[in-house]
């Protein structure tokens, strides 16, 4: 590998590469015959060739020596130490005393000085500062007094700091510890220090201890208790990349070198009686308690000794607590930050111009949090009886000089407030610690003496308040900008700090820049509270625009789910206006709303829900109601855009909607924006089947939460007021509960919505209605309308789910089922029998099927299931009567009818008798059929015939000529339209002119039409399973034709007896059969087929000359004139 020495030792990057060296590395260089050109005082370096392998080639690959090592700042440290070391000739440093760096050190504490003024930024020139100790330290530790020049080549090879090392003449511990007093550089080495094994740390404090111990002066008094001080505030996250090289070399020079760098001229001897020796090792704690007890006899100043009793306190109460015994409310840990810096700015030794900056609440923030957070070392009882015993001896011997001094009338300094705040945690925690079952009686009495001995000395005192709210803010404020510990605590009480929002501009602006960390739910739920008091001080309108715009912004970025919990909040705290209750109505919220639906109908091909949800939320949040209001119109008049916006509403409401406590939840809420925006204002088909889809969307459920609308909900509101004598509505109530019941298709009734509602009020309703379909035909009066005709099916599919549910309710609470059968068996005795008669499934096992008596004479039925009943409108010959109503219920009553029908086919009297009186029973029935009833009865009608019991005599009215063909396989069709052609002359004869209005007659004709589609489907169907059969092939097209032009004459018979303007259904049945008829033409191969055809084309052009409308017969004479 091809390297620079340049780079390996000083990386001067855009330098000269030169250095003022010493003579001795100029050898070292010369024997390595690194050296191409060398003056007397500057040495030049050129490219030289490393090793390919080998250890030292590994370290650097691993090593960037960038942030290490820099050639202008080394020369100058190179300086200092040079002039040091001429100073001291013919000493070496590796023999200086600590009472000889006052003289000696000031060339090495000069030159580190100077080097510093090169660097312009502060952290870095920490981090150089951090760096000169980590070189010195090492080369302390490095330092071999038998070295011989042959271990030269193994260093350059092997050690990282060779280059530096070099350049630094052999030193001992008191250049080191001595240094780094002099640039107070505590918490460096605290960081250096605690780097290393926990074993080779605690033996490099025993030798800083001996070190300061030796000759104490008042600078090592202060120097010893920053130092403690600074390992208390340590966190092992702090460990940066100068921590980690430095002990792994450190670690490697000290395996080589063993105990032999140990130079003081004072050994540290902790106090045996102490027992703090004890253990197998000595912990730190224990060191700093046996140091501080030799030491104390040089303690005079009143700082000293507060930081003393401090930092005793501190460590005994940290060590006491585990990882989650204390721990600082947000609010508390801000006040004693706070305090902290108000502290040290009254102090004269902190004094500064800014009052409260990022570096101070750093500083703080380690105080506070070593103050009151466990501590990295658990002491034995041996040492922690010693230390409590250390510092009983302390506070009894300094507690009146102490208390004086802190009386309240005094000045507090940093120190003072210090130790006062860790006697009172220190003092809470020993009042548990002497309830401990494993100490001896020795101990408790040590710990109780503590304890009263700090409960007297508190008494009287107090801490110091705080003045003004500004130092608490600014805090605050730098922990949130810097992102500092436990600042997402801070900006939950800063989101809820009203006084601060309401004081001072920069509350808003710090949320403005720091809008990341508060997008989580409880804090946007604080500035939203925030946003409604200030709304209520009254603040400006630009003020209110700002908060509320970073409160949208901060929401905008939550999860559907987030959104989802706070959007049921403030539904339920400020009702359905949001944050519009308080704030009122943005200028641009309208625009905002068009535009975030806008973006959803326009692409919701390409769109996802939580995509298109997140666009609803703003607006959701601003204005609830509002925006409810908006995507039910839209669900209504948007074509297909009604599932997309209910999965929206969904996803973003559902999950919590069961929270709302309030009396407006959303379902309540959803529900009236529903009547508001889109119930009342649906006027065509098409925004029904959307409204109807929007809802049914709305009631099912949302992944495993509970549907946004409840089918109990909706019916209440959307049904049950709309079963009114009226009808209005009544469609699209009974369309809304047929939905409802859908929703629980295939679930336990248990599981259903039904089962928390009586079904039984909701069955006598509809039978009610039910039984107003006898009306359908009256002119409605006022308001009064009678139902639709075609409302009826809907009405009796609806009853019959709702029957079968009551069914199974009142299989499943026996205990009431009785009382609830005999309720509504009790309401509905007045209401027509074949309403009642719906009922039977209902019923079974507790009431007969109540019928008219007469009934019973054209039927066998049985006395445990049938009971008669006197009714005046059916007197003697109303039997049939009865027994197509009955038809016309269900298909199992249908059944059991035909199967019951008592008609004796041997006696002809009695089968004329009977079609005469089943054609009459027809006519009287047909006009109040609902379309599923009609297709009942046609059923009963083809089945009478293919029995024989129903005579319909075909006559040849429509035809000219006699066909030889076989019409048997069509007498049930061809049977059936004359039956229907009797019924309507029945119908269209004086005597029933007046029983319908001009809807009535339509509906008949729709009816009828619907019918004889049925029979030509069933003609249809009959040729296409004969085609395959050659020979009658042309015969059978031939009879198809035949019944098409019957049917054909029968529909225009019928058409010129109804009224004008009845007759649309007929006339466009009119052109379907002529369809029919020419397609089968096309498939009539006979001979003579172009005569017949010009037969019957003459033929149904004279049945067509008899229609009324002019329009009407023009074109079907048209069509005729085409074959």
């Amino acid at each position: 590998m091809s390297l620079k020495l340049s780079e390996v030792v000083w990386n001067a990057a855009g330098q000269t590469p030169c250095v003022l060296l010493d003579p001795g590395l100029l050898t070292v260089l010369a024997h390595m015959k690194l050296i191409s050109h060398c003056s007397a005082k500057w040495l030049f370096l050129c490219p030289c060739k490393l090793p390919e392998k080998g250890p030292k080639s590994e370290q650097l690959n691993k090593m960037n020596f960038g942030p290490w090592i820099s050639c202008e700042r080394m020369a100058v440290l190179h300086g200092g130490f040079l002039l040091a070391e001429k100073q001291y000739h013919p000493k070496t440093l590796a023999a200086l005393n600590k009472s000889e760096w006052g003289t000696i050190g000031q060339h090495v504490i000069r030159a580190f000085e100077e080097s510093c003024k090169i660097i312009s930024d502060p952290g870095e020139k920490t981090q150089w500062k951090k760096k000169v100790i980590a070189f010195i330290w090492a080369k302390v530790l490095s330092f071999k007094p038998d070295t011989s020049g042959n271990d030269v080549d193994h260093k350059w090879k092997s050690d990282i700091f060779f280059s530096v090392h070099t350049m630094i003449p052999n030193v001992n511990y008191v250049t080191l510890l001595e240094l780094v007093k002099s640039l107070q550089a505590s918490e460096l080495f605290v960081q250096l220090l605690m780097a290393l094994p926990p074993e080779r740390s605690v033996s490099e404090l025993k030798t800083f201890a001996d070190h300061a111990l030796n000759e104490v002066s008042l600078t090592d008094i202060d120097f010893f208790l920053d130092l403690w001080q600074e390992i208390m505030k340590y966190k092992k996250e702090q460990q940066d990349e100068i921590d980690s090289v430095f002990a792994a070399e450190a670690c490697r020079f000290l395996s080589d070198v063993g105990d032999e760098f140990s130079q003081s001229p004072k050994r540290f001897k902790p106090n045996n009686e102490s027992g703090v020796l004890d253990s197998p090792g000595i912990c730190i704690p224990g060191i700093l308690f046996d140091c501080l007890q030799m030491m104390v006899s040089s303690i005079v100043s009143l700082k000293f000794k507060c930081c003393a009793l401090a930092n005793l306190a501190q460590m005994l109460f940290t060590t006491m607590l585990s990882e989650t015994d204390y721990y600082l409310p947000i609010d508390l840990y801000l006040q004693k930050l706070a305090i902290v810096i108000s502290v040290w700015n009254a102090s004269s030794e902190q004094q500064s111009d800014e009052k409260c900056s990022v570096a101070k609440v750093k500083e703080a923030e380690k105080v506070v949090r070593s103050a009151h957070t466990a501590s990295n070392y658990k002491l034995s009882n041996t040492t922690r009886i010693f230390g409590l015993q250390v510092f009983s001896e302390l506070l009894h011997s300094w507690s009146l000089e102490l208390k004086e001094a802190t009386d309240l009338t005094a000045e507090y300094t940093y120190q003072r407030y210090r130790m006062i705040d860790c006697f009172v945690c220190f003092n809470k925690i020993l009042s548990s610690y002497r309830s401990f079952p494993d100490l001896s009686e020795a101990d408790k009495e040590c710990a109780a003496d503590v304890c009263q001995t700090i409960t007297d000395f508190l008494e009287n005192l107090s801490f110091p308040v705080l003045e003004g709210k500004a130092i608490l803010f600014a805090v605050a404020v730098i922990i949130i900008d810097e992102r500092m510990d436990r600042y997402k605590e801070v900006c939950s009480v800063f989101a809820s700090a009203s006084s601060w929002a309401s004081s001072t501009e920069e509350w808003i602006s710090c949320i403005e820049r720091n809008k990341v960390i508060f997008t989580e739910q409880n804090l946007v739920l604080k500035l939203i509270a925030a946003v409604m008091s200030e709304a209520c001080l009254g603040s400006s309108n630009d003020k209110l625009k700002r908060i509320m715009a970073v409160t949208l912004d901060c929401f905008s970025e939550l999860s559907v789910v987030d959104q989802n919990s706070i959007l049921v909040h403030i539904i339920s705290a400020y009702g359905p206006k949001g944050l519009c209750t308080r704030t009122g109505i943005p200028e641009d919220f309208q625009k905002e709303l068009n535009l975030s639906f806008n973006c959803i109908t326009q692409s919701e091909g390409d769109l996802t829900i939580t995509k298109a949800a997140s666009s609803v939320a703003r607006v959701l949040l601003l204005h609830p109601e509002a925006t409810l209001q908006k995507a039910c119109h839209l669900a209504v008049v948007n074509l297909g855009a009604q599932k997309l916006l209910a999965e929206i509403l969904k996803n973003l409401l559902a999950p919590s909607a069961k929270e709302c406590s309030s009396s407006v939840t959303l379902g309540s809420l959803l529900i009236g924006c529903l009547k508001e925006a889109a119930w009342e204002k649906l006027t065509s088909d098409i925004e029904v089947t959307q409204f109807l889809d929007f809802l049914s969307s709305l009631m099912q459920p949302y992944e495993s939460s509970c549907p946004l609308l409840c089918p109990n909900d909706v019916v209440k509101h959307f049904v049950l007021p709309h079963l009114m004598e009226n009808y209005s509505n009544l469609e699209l109530s009974l369309q809304i509960l047929k939905r409802a019941l859908h929703q629980d298709s295939g679930k336990q009734l248990t599981e259903q919505w039904i089962i928390n509602t009586s079904p039984f009020p909701l069955v006598f309703s509809l039978c009610c209605l039910l039984d107003g379909f006898i009306k359908c035909w009256q002119e409605g009066s006022g308001e009064v309308h009678p139902p639709s005709i075609e409302t009826r099916d809907l009405l009796i599919y609806v009853l019959e789910q709702i029957c079968s549910l009551a069914e199974q309710v009142a299989a499943a609470f026996p205990e009431t089922r009785s009382r609830s059968l005999l309720w509504l068996h009790r309401k509905t005795e007045n209401l027509d029998w074949t309403v009642r008669l719906r009922l039977r499934s209902i019923y079974c096992g507790y009431f007969k099927n109540e019928v008219p008596s007469t009934l019973f004479e054209v039927c066998k039925l049985s006395d445990y299931e049938w009971s008669p009943l006197n009714i005046s409108e059916y007197g003697q010959g109303t039997g049939l009567l009865a027994w197509m109503e009955c038809c016309c219920s269900s298909a199992d009553v249908m059944e059991e009818m035909i199967s019951s029908l008592n008609v004796d086919q041997k006696n002809p009297d009695e089968i004329n008798m009977f079609s005469k009186g089943f054609l009459i029973a027809l006519v009287q029935v047909m006009p109040w059929c609902s379309q599923n009833e009609w297709k009942r009865l046609a059923y009963v009608v083809k089945k009478l015939l293919q029995k024989e019991y129903l005579h319909v005599p075909y006559t040849l009215e429509y035809v000219t000529v006699m066909p030889l063909l076989n019409l048997r396989p069509f007498a049930c069709e061809l049977q059936f339209s004359v039956l229907l052609l009797r019924a309507f002359q029945f119908l269209c004869s004086k005597s029933c002119s007046d029983w319908l209005p001009v809807q009535g007659w339509t509906y008949v004709a729709k009816l009828y039409s619907n019918s004889i589609s049925d029979v030509l489907e069933s003609v249809k169907s009959k040729c296409t399973l004969q085609e395959t059969n050659e020979d009658q092939n042309a015969n059978l097209a031939q009879e198809c034709i035949f019944v098409f032009i019957q049917l054909f004459c029968h529909v225009l018979h019928i058409t010129v007896m109804m009224p004008e303007g009845t007759t649309e259904p007929l006339y466009v049945l009119a052109l379907k059969v002529l369809s029919q008829y020419e397609a089968q033409c096309m498939m009539d191969n006979s001979a003579i087929q172009a005569l017949t055809r010009a037969n019957e084309k003459y033929f149904l052009q004279s049945i067509a000359e008899h229609m009324k409308n002019e329009e009407q017969r023009t074109t079907l004479l048209q069509k005729i004139s085409k074959f």
